[in-house]
């Protein structure tokens, strides 16, 4: 399993704003799956390879801080 982890944006305030992606589904690498809020911005996280979403660790709404893992996905052999 690879974890998808909250990267560091350099903000204490740092929350989960909404999946674009559903556990069990499939995303290829790169493919924006999440998005975090800060007060003042928004950050897309990727997928960091191709595969399927396993479990989502933080709900929308979600406080996090960087390194928190957010999801595990089942890396896809075939990529």
């Amino acid at each position: 399993m690879t974890p998808l982890t909250a990267p560091d944006v350099g903000a204490s305030d740092l929350r989960v704003s909404v999946w674009l992606i559903d556990m069990g589904d499939r995303a290829e690498q790169g493919e924006r799956i999440v998005e975090l809020l800060t007060p003042g911005m928004t950050f897309d996280v990727a997928m960091p390879v191709a595969g399927r979403i396993t479990a989502i660790e933080r709900a929308a709404g979600e406080q996090v801080q960087p390194g928190d893992v957010l999801a595990w996905i089942d890396p896809d052999p075939y990529s």
